[in-house]
């Protein structure tokens, strides 16, 4: 009898490795899917060579985002691609102190396009991991309203880099849960209006491995 349960071992062991095996390689690749709320520092603005007075943006980009991601995982680190959706709108004033120039411009809609590694390490059914990311902002619309003049529209385009630190929770081999903190440097043009601004977005969302 143990002779037939020890070739029974032996049989079928390769068998149930061989499927570990398949099913790690089948998980490799992950999709994101999270939305979560921005915070923002003040930030800076030029117009041309002259400083702007820029008012009210930290208000003005406590809005939601979301965020697609797709990765390739390995054992220690993952790398991928994400796009995400915001919009800012903000109080400008370009020729402070003098009260009538205040003008409201928006940039909408933003979507920073980024390539991004990180690093991971992975404890049972949870992953932490932390990594560092860069692109550009897509071409995106800008409009101003000053009050007493017709809007006035453009076009703009920027550039973001950032880090970010996560948790995953692995509710079984294909879908997680996760949680996710940002910081990021974005950069806006809009013919000679520049602004920069660092952001801080709290995202929460699900992980899909195929």
């Amino acid at each position: 009898m143990k002779l037939h349960l020890l070739a029974l071992l032996l049989l079928t062991g390769p068998l149930l490795q061989a499927k570990e095996n398949d099913s790690t390689k089948t998980s490799r690749i992950e999709f994101g899917l999270s939305a979560g709320k921005i915070f923002a520092t003040d930030p800076s603005a030029r117009s041309g060579n002259y400083d702007v007075n820029v008012a009210e943006l930290k208000n003005k980009l406590n809005k939601l985002t979301g965020t697609f991601s797709i990765g390739y995982n390995f054992k220690h680190f993952t790398i991928g691609a994400s796009a995400s959706a915001m919009s800012l709108s903000y109080i400008v004033d370009p020729f402070a102190p003098m009260v009538d120039g205040t003008s409201t411009q928006t940039f909408a809609p933003l979507i920073p396009a980024q390539l991004f590694a990180r690093g991971k390490y992975t404890s049972g059914d949870n992953e932490c991991y932390a990594g560092l990311s860069a692109g550009i902002v897509l071409p995106y619309k800008t409009y101003t309203i000053a009050g007493w003049v017709p809007p006035s529209y453009g076009k703009g385009r920027g550039t973001i880099v950032g880090l970010h630190v996560g948790d995953t929770y692995h509710l079984n081999k294909h879908i997680g849960l996760n949680a996710e903190l940002n910081v990021n440097f974005m950069s806006l043009k809009a013919g000679d209006f520049k602004i920069s601004t660092l952001s801080f977005p709290l995202t929460a969302g699900i992980r899909y491995r195929l």
